[in-house]
């Protein structure tokens, strides 16, 4: 038996190693027997078996998520094979991309995701949450889920489901991670997380979560002496009350702050051939490379975001159907100040000032932020869903309702640009802005079971969007004119597909799905790329994004229901996708502006199996094989090529792999081994067709041991990225130099070496 164990786990590998396209995830939610328990899901508004759901779905449970230290909505992409992030600061709603299909922030103040993070049924929208802590699971929802959950879903949802109170029994959790140098780690993190369950009476009960991580010691900056930290706390407080058999009340708070100093905004990775950025750099201590995670900034770069929000749902069983409301406010303030030369002034104006204009600019110093003023803004969202669920196991099972969102934004940034061109003075560049956005929709989906085995699927949405700016630029319109401009669009949405049983534990299904993004405004006062469309004074509107997707999947359960299969061919075609457009300028040089790609295609093959072969183990795969490319004649930012390139965030071929096995050395303890694997091929963070700005096909590898207790108790050593592989989250051309090259990194992209504990109470 032995031999057999080890011969599947070293076939997993091989496995994902040969066919880097199959894609499997296993969720723990093994019976006492190894045999798979039910994994209920809320894909559809309803609770249902996630084997039985007609969407492509990857459910990360509470315990792997614990395992994998994962702490932020970003370190879900190395559990799930077909989720993607870019830097947060480079993307509305967190920046997310699915199936290679998501947002950056080209549009200004009214972009959205394509890629929505939902919060206990609340769409967060453009307030997403970052942090992750007390959740019972994570669906990520893969394709356009426009039907259900609105315009900012037109390329998945990750769904997060936190853990209710309990008003049965008073219990506590209490969990630690340690990092350290001294532990063979490159940098330091300190992680504490608590949760306190209190029953106030037979029927109502209150949650309390609290977290407090800190990654530190991640960047160095010579010229100050001064290393970075980034302390982030939170906490949320969920309140249930069953107020009589039929109806049910949650009230949900959450607060969380993160406060980043000593980070840079961008690092430097090339200087390029000429010889005037990589002195100066030398002169500050820098050395520019693929594994740099040193600048050296005169200013106090600082960074905090502050969150919060608040919500109430109202469940009413009619007995025919249950009345759901969910109201939800949401408040998220950030206040930066950032230096993007990241090199002192003094240094760049005695090397950059030999300049030629050919092989370097002489731009001294970009600063968003004054030295004495902080960029700030100030995002509000508020929404209201109310729905009708049918109840009962007739033939036709329906959910429907209304969804209304209002957001807003005031968005205020100082800052300043010095350069030969501003006489070697600072050069104010403020600006600020405003802008809201409304939604308001009618939404329906139903399953008809034709038999037994046979089910057909429709759903319909309508939604009717508004956005609105004003903006004052005077550094770039050169006049002192607040410009505005608003437009509306409407869309019906729809989803049609049939389910099938078949006698082996094997569901079929296939489905047609089409999805909405609202419009938004181009913001940069760039000139009109559409002329006849609405535009003033540079803002223009940039249409709505139109998805189309053809999934065709098989969920089976075998091996006496210890192992179950999630297989997908899915196909989507993006009509008017919100990106960048560039055309050739009159010196042939590119003019890049927000606007609508005619069309983008992603194709590719998903397959997710989760399970306990044996007694004891678990495997965990999750993997895509994914062509998702450009249209022919699409320029890049640079004036290359792009038609037929992969898409950008959107690896052809990605693997993740996690196996763990528990062997029991006493009635009461188990030795514990685990490792995870994570594979992505080339992937391309800037919008060129050049070389440079591809990252090569890279590999993770993450290992655990320790010992778990049957009296709820269990403590690890762990190590992340064990080869320090770096994988960068952005690369952009620098504006002063030739071939010149930035990169952004995150504590994701160095060893981390430490010791996890947790207690049950």
């Amino acid at each position: 038996m032995k031999h057999a164990k080890s011969a599947v786990y070293c076939s997993g590998l091989l496995l994902g190693s040969a066919f880097p396209g199959l894609a499997l995830y296993a969720a723990e939610t093994a019976a006492s027997d190894d045999t798979l328990g039910e994994i209920i899901v809320t894909a559809e508004k309803r609770a249902e078996s996630v084997q039985s759901v007609p969407v492509s779905i990857t459910v990360l449970p509470s315990e792997e998520l614990a395992r994998q230290g994962v702490q932020t909505i970003a370190d879900l992409s190395r559990m799930s094979a077909s989720l993607e992030f870019t830097a947060s600061s480079a993307a509305p709603g967190g920046g997310a991309f699915i199936r290679g299909i998501g947002t950056e922030s080209v549009g200004g103040d009214t972009t959205t995701a394509s890629v929505s993070v939902v919060l206990d049924g609340v769409v967060l929208g453009n307030t997403n949450v970052t942090d992750i802590f007390d959740v019972s699971r994570v669906e990520v929802l893969k394709g356009p889920q426009g039907t259900l959950f609105g315009s900012s879903v037109s390329a998945g949802v990750i769904s997060l489901v936190t853990n209710a109170p309990d008003p049965s029994a008073m219990s506590a959790t209490v969990s630690a991670e340690y990092g350290a140098g001294d532990l063979g780690s490159q940098y330091d993190r300190r992680s504490l997380r608590a949760v306190l369950n209190l029953p106030l009476t037979a029927d109502s009960a209150v949650r309390i979560s609290l977290h407090s991580d800190d990654n530190s010691n991640v960047f160095y900056n010579p010229y100050q002496n001064v290393q970075s930290d980034n302390p982030d706390n939170g906490a949320r407080i969920r309140y249930l009350l069953k107020a009589t058999d039929a109806l049910t009340f949650n009230v949900i708070a959450d607060y969380n702050k993160s406060n980043s100093t000593g980070a840079p905004v961008l690092l430097y990775r090339d200087t390029g051939p000429f010889p005037q950025l990589g002195q100066a750099l030398s002169a500050c201590g820098v050395t520019a490379s693929t594994s740099n995670f040193d600048f050296c900034t005169q200013y106090y770069n600082a960074l905090t975001q502050t969150d919060r929000g608040l919500s109430f749902q109202v469940d009413y069983d009619l007995n025919f159907a249950t009345l759901t409301s969910i109201s939800a406010y949401r408040i998220g303030d950030t206040a930066s100040r950032g230096d993007i030369e990241s090199i002192p002034l003094a240094i760049t104006q005695k090397y950059f000032s030999t300049c030629s204009f050919y092989d370097c600019v002489p731009i001294y110093s970009i600063l968003p932020g004054d030295t004495n003023e902080l960029q700030t803004q100030n995002r509000q969202l508020y929404s209201e869903e109310l729905r009708l669920s049918s109840n009962g196991t007739g033939p036709l099972q329906w959910v429907g309702g209304a969804f209304f969102q209002h957001y807003k934004i005031a968005d205020y940034e100082p800052g300043s640009i010095t350069a030969f061109f501003t006489g070697g003075f600072p050069s104010n560049t403020d600006y600020d802005a405003n802008a809201a956005s409304h939604d308001a929709a009618v939404f329906g989906n139903l399953t008809y079971n034709v038999t037994d085995s046979t089910r057909l699927i429709a759903g319909a949405r309508y939604t009717r969007s508004s956005v609105e700016e004003n903006k004052f630029d005077p550094s770039v319109t050169e006049d002192d004119v607040k410009y505005s401009l608003s437009t509306t669009a409407n869309k019906v949405s729809w989803r049609v597909g049939a389910q099938q049983d078949l006698p082996t534990h094997t569901m079929l299904y296939a489905t047609v799905s089409t999805g909405y993004k609202a419009p938004e405004i181009s913001d940069a006062l760039a000139p009109n790329p559409h002329p006849g469309q609405p535009w003033a004074g540079g803002m223009y509107v940039v249409q709505p994004e139109l998805p189309t997707s053809f999934e065709v999947g098989v969920k089976q359960s075998f091996l006496d229901n210890r192992i179950a299969v999630d297989a997908d061919v899915f196909y989507e075609h993006v009509k008017d996708y919100q990106g960048q457009a560039c055309t050739p300028g009159p010196q042939g040089t590119p003019i890049c502006v927000a606007a609508n790609v005619p069309t983008v295609n992603s194709k590719g093959i998903e397959l997710d199996i989760f399970g306990h072969p044996f007694q004891g183990l678990t495997v965990n795969l999750s993997g895509i094989l994914n062509p998702a490319t450009y249209p022919g004649g699409f320029l890049g930012t640079d004036g290359s090529a792009l038609g037929g390139h992969q898409l950008n965030y959107a690896s052809k071929t990605k693997v993740t792999l996690s196996a763990e096995e528990s062997l029991p050395i006493s009635a009461d303890y188990s030795f514990v081994i685990g490792a995870d694997y994570i594979y992505r091929s080339e992937q391309s963070l800037y919008l060129s067709g050049l070389p440079q700005y591809e990252v090569p096909a890279n590999s993770v590898y993450n290992a655990r041991f320790g010992v778990s207790s049957a009296k709820n108790w269990s403590a690890y050593v762990f190590g992340r990225n064990l080869g320090s592989t770096h994988f960068p989250r952005q690369l952009y051309p620098t504006p002063f130099a030739t071939g010149g090259l930035w990169d952004v990194y995150d504590a994701n992209d160095k060893r981390l070496v430490g010791l996890q504990v947790q207690a049950k109470f």
